[in-house]
């Protein structure tokens, strides 16, 4: 098993600038702990007992995720309707994370993502359960936005735990969005900043952000869970 220092010597090895990639689906809003701990178990599983290269749907309708996942977060079933949409951005949104992390790699030719494993130990480190997954989510975070350039306004706010700070913090993180990915409207952003934001507060053990506000508390590890 690896260590948190090789998780981020591995995070370090990779240019994770959005300025470049323009990617802002690095993270996204079902990238909780809870819920990329069992994405990537499943996906480990897929791959031990069915084939190598795999789909967000071949994950998704696997038998192994269809017995865990309505246990797990006590929800309706895979293959019910009614979460069909719900489902299709917990599976997608933590396979996208991955891929853009360099622990899984896309070799589709087409419109249709098909994918396989780069890097089992660090997916096998984020299975381990939501601990380590969350450490690495710490780790991974924390590079984009250096890389990216915009960990001073998050490190300012840890500094200054006050609203103007947050306000400005979240705003150039909108405002960096507009600019160098291709999501161009407010509320997605939003979205996604909470996801950016709370790991990082729960590890410096500082306030972040809780119904588009900063939190009135230090974040706590229940508070950015899906289940």
């Amino acid at each position: 098993m690896l260590t948190i220092s090789q998780i981020e010597d591995f995070c370090n090895n990779h240019n994770y600038d959005l300025r470049i990639s323009g990617n802002g689906r690095w993270i996204d809003q079902k990238c909780t702990p809870d819920v990329i701990w069992s994405i990537a178990d499943f996906v480990l599983d897929y791959v031990d007992n069915v084939k190598s290269e795999f789909t967000v749907k071949d994950i998704w309708q696997s038998e192994y995720a269809k017995m865990t996942i309505a246990e797990t977060y006590s929800k309706p079933g895979t293959t019910e309707k009614s979460a069909e949409n719900e489902y299709d951005k917990v599976f997608s949104q933590p396979l996208c994370m991955f891929c853009y992390a360099g622990i899984i790699r896309d070799i589709s030719t087409s419109s249709r993502h098909l994918y396989v494993i780069e890097n089992r130990e660090v997916l096998e480190y984020i299975a381990r359960n939501d601990v380590y997954s969350l450490r690495f989510l710490h780790c991974y975070i924390e590079k984009v936005l250096k890389d990216s350039e915009l960990y001073p306004v998050f490190q300012s706010f840890f500094d200054n735990q006050d609203k103007a700070h947050f306000n400005v913090m979240k705003q150039t993180f909108i405002d960096f969005y507009h600019e160098y990915t291709p999501i161009k409207k407010d509320y997605e952003p939003k979205r996604i900043f909470t996801k950016v934001l709370n790991p990082l507060a729960f590890k410096n053990a500082k306030r972040g952000t809780e119904g588009g506000h900063m939190s009135s508390d230090v974040i706590k590890k229940a508070d950015m869970m899906y289940n």
